[in-house]
């Protein structure tokens, strides 16, 4: 089914072919069938003459004789004259007639007798020639004004025609014809020899034997050929067949269409039919289904009916729907189509493409809508004029929330920086003044190129304490000191091990994947932990490993887990040295209870004992050396948390099973532990186990989710499918754990994944667009779809180099954060 006959392809050039094809049958037909009929008429009259004698001079005189000659000019006809020789009018009811008739009338040229040359000699055509078969035949009667106009040379001789129709027979010169008489000839030579008698004079009288009429009948020898056709009924005859072909496929076309819902057939004929081919198409259309019986060949086939029948956007956009954007793009570029192309082209992953694409529909139509992947394919392809310009109209078209409008406003003044020339500049350093500058503005700022812009945003951002603005304050100070670890209402600023634990717990990557992966930029958590990685602080080791393991997450998320584990190793390369311990707990604990062995309650005398005992404990133990020692024991513990969530992600269950006793069953999620949430994915992951899915679908707070446990519990790769399918969902958080093992249905499941997962958002940025392409890829992973994989993977590989982009990574996160949900 996935190609379409060329039938359907071009059934409008079929029709029209074939309807050509009848119009030059109709004019074969014209110009054959009249010949035909006197071709045959003249056969018969030839052969009922007789057969011509051999010699003139072996011919009998006077008595009836066949002879053939050649029609000649009379001696006194100038050159140059007409051809015409003699022309035979016949009444009306007479013209097929095979017999000499009284009725017929001949006129010869300039009135005298016929002559005809046979074998080098003249013959004189005594009585009245009639041509019964001339080399010009008119077929049928003609009306008297075309007969006058044919036979004007023999005006003369006609002038007393009466103005009835008539048909017309006419020999001309070097004709050759058959004639019947008796011969004559008069040899003597004291005849005065002229052209009517004389020594080589031969004539042909009438057989009166065969007619009283006195009537020599003269027979073309060759067919003859039609004289004077009347054009209308010439027209009418060679319209003839193409307009019974017209009807007939009129008739095939209303037939058709009547059982074309029934019948794919039915639907295909009319679709060469010139008055039904239009429904034939939209009916053969009907018959494709894009749904559960999808497939890539009826994917192609869709689109091809969708562009045969001009509906080219449709075509790429039913490529679109179906998730295939590479095919969208073509099909959008053949249909000249730039703005559609671009869109198809940035859910691919080729934002280059895309931001040409982009430029070439705003070039033709400035009015088109702008959209935030349009504003982000020309940041990241640093054509940053034209994402300027665009932003500015998705500003002043913007309907969303206040606060996103405040972003926006600010991204867009970050781009006018960017862009420079004409475009509005101090846009910033309004902003950094601003008391109300929102946090998301302020992460701008902190990144500005302007020293100024910049110390006022960290300035400003030291007393707004939140998650986000300590981790990204963190990653874009550079050096070990923190700018924002001034206390705060008596409360510490600083990350601890125990907050990077909470970003980033055990089960993260498959609970709440894309909160982890795009909480801050790959590019610039990579750049922060190269950065920090050449210092050997405490403080400098939390903050590398916060922005390894931001980096580490992103890159699993996206189907990258060599990549993550090859970080991971290089981020406990790192820590190795620094991760034993020079001190026991004992130690440590005898350090902390301290001040639990001093009972003295003089504040002097309380603060003497204390420094004496802690004098005497630092013999033996060094509390900042331990602190900093277990910190990077704690952050070793964090980076096998993160290995074994990557592999298992990876489908190592093993490998992720063995480093399950390094992990601090502290986090929680639901009311289990950490831990025991990661145990029940392992053990989903390795084997359909239908207890562990009912304790996941008993923990999980989303309602659609815990239908969706519930659904894989049964062991039915159909069930599962079908509740996704009505649930209009992507399945994340379950297919990609419970896909990989379950006993029935998993042709159904890739099914669904490759032809009616959601569609990406086109008009979005570039995480909601990586959220996309990871949640499907693991649902790919998950059911076995190969194909769908490498197509995937190879749409991430040509996002790696704008992940990568560290230049305005902040711009394109906060971009991405604007998009639709």
């Amino acid at each position: 089914m996935g190609t379409l006959s060329p039938l359907v392809s071009h059934g409008q050039l079929v029709w029209q072919l074939f309807l050509v094809l009848a119009a030059l049958a109709g004019l074969s037909l014209a110009w054959a069938l009249p010949r035909r009929a006197l071709v045959r008429r003249a056969a018969r009259l030839r052969e009922s003459l007789g057969v011509p004698e051999a010699s003139l001079d072996s011919a009998a005189r006077d008595k009836p004789v066949v002879l053939v000659g050649t029609v000649k000019k009379p001696d006194e006809l100038a050159e140059g004259a007409s051809s015409l020789i003699a022309a035979t009018l016949v009444p009306e009811g007479m013209e097929r007639a095979e017999e000499l008739s009284q009725k017929a009338r001949t006129a010869v040229i300039g009135g005298g007798p016929l002559v005809v040359e046979v074998f080098g000699k003249r013959v004189f055509v005594e009585g009245t020639p009639q041509v019964l078969v001339g080399s010009q035949e008119s077929g049928k009667v003609v009306d008297p004004k075309r007969v006058r106009l044919t036979l004007w040379e023999l005006a003369s001789e006609l002038s007393d025609l009466k103005n009835v129709p008539l048909a017309i027979r006419t020999v001309s010169h070097g004709d050759r014809v058959i004639v019947a008489g008796k011969l004559r000839h008069e040899p003597d030579a004291a005849t005065p020899q002229t052209y009517r008698s004389g020594s080589g004079a031969y004539f042909l009288a009438p057989d009166e034997t065969e007619s009283k009429s006195g009537v020599v009948p003269i027979v073309f020898e060759g067919d003859p050929r039609p004289l004077a056709q009347s054009r209308g009924a010439l027209v009418a005859q060679v319209l003839a067949v193409p307009a019974c072909a017209l009807v007939l496929l009129g008739a095939v076309g209303e037939i058709a269409i009547r059982a074309a819902q029934a019948s794919e057939t039915s639907a295909a004929m009319a679709t060469v039919t010139p008055f039904r081919r239009s429904e034939g198409l939209a009916a053969l259309r009907a018959h494709v289904n894009l749904g559960e019986l999808a497939s890539d060949e009826t994917l192609a086939r869709a689109a091809r009916i969708d562009l045969v029948r001009g509906y080219c956007g449709t075509a790429s956009d039913t490529y679109a729907a179906a998730n295939r954007p590479e095919e969208a793009a073509k099909t959008a570029e053949q249909c000249r189509d730039p703005f559609r192309a671009a869109r198809a082209y940035f859910v691919a992953g080729d934002v280059t493409h895309s931001a040409a694409s982009f430029a070439e529909a705003r070039k033709r139509d400035p009015k088109l809508p702008p959209s935030i992947s349009e504003v982000t394919a020309y940041f990241t392809t640093e054509m940053y004029d034209d994402a300027a310009t665009v932003g500015h109209a998705l500003l002043a078209s913007w309907e969303g929330a206040r606060g996103m409008r405040d972003d926006l406003q600010c991204v867009v003044d970050a781009l006018d920086a960017r862009a420079g020339g004409t475009h509005p500049q101090g846009g910033l350093a309004r902003h950094a003044q601003e008391e109300g500058t929102r946090v998301s503005c302020n992460l701008i700022l902190l990144d500005a190129t302007d020293e100024n812009v910049r110390k006022a945003a960290e300035e400003r951002l030291r007393y707004m304490y939140s998650d986000r603005v300590l981790l990204y304050s963190s990653l874009l100070t550079r050096g070990s000191k923190d700018p924002l670890e001034k206390p705060y209402y008596g409360y510490g600023r600083a990350a601890s091990t125990d907050a990077i634990a909470a970003t980033y717990p055990l089960t993260a990557l498959f609970t709440r994947p894309k909160n982890v992966a795009f909480e801050v930029p790959p590019s610039l958590a990579l750049e922060s932990f190269r950065s920090l990685a050449a210092e050997n602080t405490p403080k400098a080791f939390e903050r590398m490993t916060r922005a390894a393991l931001a980096y580490v997450v992103a890159r699993a998320y996206l189907g990258d887990e060599e990549g993550a584990l090859a970080t991971l190793d290089e981020l406990d390369r790192k820590l190795a040295p620094f991760s034993k311990r020079s001190y026991t707990d004992g130690q440590k604990a005898e350090w902390d209870n301290r001040t639990w062995r001093i009972s003295n309650d003089e504040p002097v005398l309380y603060q003497r004992a204390l420094e004496a005992e802690e004098a005497r404990l630092r013999k033996t133990y060094d509390p900042e050396k331990d602190l900093a020692e277990r910190t990077v024991v704690g952050l070793v513990t964090l980076s096998a948390n993160m290995r074994a969530g990557v592999l298992l992600h990876a489908g190592k269950t093993k490998e992720s099973l063995a480093l399950l006793p390094a992990v601090p069953a502290t986090a929680r999620w639901g009311y289990r532990s950490d831990e025991d949430l990661f145990r029940t994915f392992l053990e989903v992951r390795a084997s359909h186990s239908p207890r562990a899915l009912d304790v996941l679908a008993g923990g999980d707070g989303r309602e659609s989710n815990r239908k969706l446990w519930l659904a894989a519990q049964s062991g039915e790769g159909k069930n599962l499918a079908e509740r996704l399918r009505e649930q209009r969902a992507d399945g994340r958080g379950v297919l990609e754990i419970a896909g990989h093992q379950i006993p029935e249905g998993k042709a159904e499941l890739a099914h669904w994944v490759r032809f009616e997962y959601p569609a990406p958002c086109s008009t979005c940025g570039l995480f909601p667009l990586m959220n996309y392409l990871a949640s499907r890829l693991d649902a790919a992973r998950a059911v076995g779809d190969t194909k769908t994989v490498d197509e995937l993977v190879a749409s991430r590989k040509r996002l790696d180099p704008v992940l990568a982009r560290r230049e305005g990574a902040i711009v394109v996160q906060l971009l991405s954060e604007l998009s639709p949900p």
